[in-house]
């Protein structure tokens, strides 16, 4: 399954129509200029480029869905989020095209997406697709990094401190009409930039992952676990005594957390209800996680030994 290229980097997976879907960086890869792959389960095909730097992928309408943006040169309005069916890109709409869009989930049926605006240090807004244009549902002061829904409510987090004008710490819910703050918030501290980079569902639980050392008035590590109630550890969390490391992302596999990241050692962490465990001593750092064909699958930077190339995505074989 491993992509051997002079360069990889993956940093965003999902399934689509069967098929595993990578975007990232792939320098000359089959001697195709492309950000996006599909693997078929025996090989790599890429996807024609769409957008310059893929940050978000997800399935809507039976179509792939692709958010990033494009290095802005002298002002122009450029495509960055459009619809790949197989054969053709279709941009969805205008509205989004000065700023780039860093995550996309489906909220009630309807394709959410949320935007940094070029040019603004500290502004994004989170918008939904109505099948001809994207209407604003809130602004948020800082980045929006992931989002979710769970019992009944979209989930965003990030590094800001208001959504919609309402005081809200690195985690806010929306529940159709407005904006309220998750648990009094994630804060950060020394060596912590109290951000949330990803979140995860199963049927009673939403876990997030980040750099962040609070979550309400709990103390935690990189991990925490929200109930739509109030906040929990899980364990000690995922830290290391001497160097800054964070969570990039997690999924819920066989009924628990996996989460990825930047660690010292061991980049997937498994939860096994009381503390975190390694499933490998696997070397590098992971961006994104996702489960394709009852697998989990792990993509990042994953240094070999042959100097000259690198493998970008690993399946995990108990």
């Amino acid at each position: 399954m491993g992509l051997f290229a002079s360069f990889v980097e993956v940093d965003a997976l999902t399934t689509w129509n069967g098929l595993l879907v990578a975007a990232g960086i792939f320098d000359r890869l089959q001697g195709v200029d492309t950000n996006i792959l599909t693997w078929d389960g025996a090989n790599w095909s890429p996807v024609e480029r769409f957008v310059d730097v893929v940050n978000a992928l997800a399935v809507y309408n039976g179509d792939l869905i692709v958010g990033g943006g494009f290095h802005q040169v002298n002002g122009d309005t450029l495509p960055t989020i459009g619809a790949w069916d197989g054969t053709t890109w279709t941009p969805l709409g205008s509205e989004l095209n000065k700023g780039s869009v860093g995550a996309l989930t489906i909220y009630d049926g309807d394709l959410v997406a949320a935007v940094h605006v070029h040019g603004v240090d500290d502004s994004s807004f989170v918008a939904t697709w109505d099948g001809n244009s994207w209407h604003s549902i809130g602004a948020l002061n800082g980045y929006v990094n992931a989002m979710t829904q769970f019992q009944g409510l979209l989930y965003v987090g990030g590094s800001f401190n208001t959504a919609g004008g309402v005081p809200a710490k690195g985690m806010a819910a929306w529940n159709g009409t407005v904006w309220t703050s998750v648990g009094g918030g994630i804060g950060g501290g020394v060596n912590s930039t109290g951000s949330v980079l990803a979140l995860a569902v199963d049927g009673t639980t939403l876990v997030a992952g980040g750099d962040f050392l609070t979550a309400g008035a709990v103390p935690v590590v990189n991990v925490a676990r929200w109930n739509g109630t109030v906040w929990s550890s899980l364990g000690a969390g995922l830290g290391h005594p001497t160097i800054s490391v964070y969570v990039r992302d997690v999924v819920m596999f066989e009924g628990a957390p996996v989460a990825g990241g930047v660690f010292a050692t061991d980049a997937v962490r498994r939860w096994n209800g009381s503390e975190w465990k390694p499933m490998s001593s696997l070397y590098g750092v992971v961006m994104a996680l996702t489960i394709h064909n009852g697998s989990l699958i792990a993509g990042g930077y994953f240094p070999t030994s042959d100097s000259k190339s690198s493998d970008g995505i690993v399946e995990w074989v108990p």
